[in-house]
């Protein structure tokens, strides 16, 4: 993808998709991409997929920080290499 990035500068597919979807939520509006590229439909999904998981993340931060006890506490994160850094126990 990123020769193909260099040779074909004029529309990357990142562009496209990222473009489509910000003007699909300011305006309201459906937004139809016609294209042969499977590329595009790759970038499309993991966009879509980066939206929907922040989104699902965000709404569980703020009803978590609103009230914890609708949580259930399962002890301690295990302590993996290289990542149990980053929890508290």
């Amino acid at each position: 993808m990123a020769k193909k990035g260099l040779r074909e500068r004029t529309s990357a597919d990142e562009e496209v998709v990222v473009e489509a979807i910000r003007h699909s939520i300011v305006s309201g509006q459906p937004v139809i991409v016609l294209t042969k590229d499977a590329d595009l439909q790759e970038q499309f999904y993991k966009a879509i997929w980066l939206l929907d998981t922040h989104y699902r993340g965000a709404l569980m931060a703020r009803r978590f920080s609103e009230d914890r006890s609708g949580f259930e506490f399962l002890g301690p994160a295990p302590n993996v290499e290289g990542v149990g850094e980053y929890f508290e126990s």
